[in-house]
């Protein structure tokens, strides 16, 4: 899971400085980076980035998401504060693998009303990884 918030006018350091909290990673606009497959292409913005996953070494979607809103949730002044500077796209992005196909994560009452606090948009990707039917 990973807490996005990409700026168009500011560095991803001005997102640390304001929410008094070390990023997992960021991106540069402009910065050219070169990935895992040898492929290089130049960052279109800058971004800031929170990632549940070097913490929460569980695959329980709901861990992820109350280690995250335990991150997040007491910020939540200072988000609006980036919110009123004109940071204005912040998501939630949720990964969520099935081997079976079937189920999918379920949000809680709390977690729920904890987002809305946020007035934060939370995007899944779902992904099937299950065995052939031969």
């Amino acid at each position: 899971m990973h807490l996005c918030i990409y700026l168009d006018a500011f560095d991803p350091s001005y997102v640390t400085e304001v929410l008094g909290t070390v990023p997992t990673s960021t991106c540069q606009k402009g910065r050219t980076v070169t990935n895992s497959l040898g492929l290089v292409r130049t960052n279109p913005l800058n971004a800031w980035f929170l990632s549940s996953e070097p913490v929460v070494l569980s695959k329980e979607f709901r861990l992820h998401m109350d280690w995250m809103l335990d991150q997040i949730h007491p910020l939540q002044g200072k988000i609006q504060a980036l919110r009123d500077d004109g940071v204005q796209n912040f998501k939630l992005n949720c990964y969520w693998w099935s081997a079976s196909g079937y189920g999918g994560p379920i949000l809680e009452p709390d977690q729920i009303s904890r987002l809305a606090d946020l007035a934060l948009d939370c995007f899944f990707s779902f992904s099937y990884y299950g065995l052939d039917d031969d």
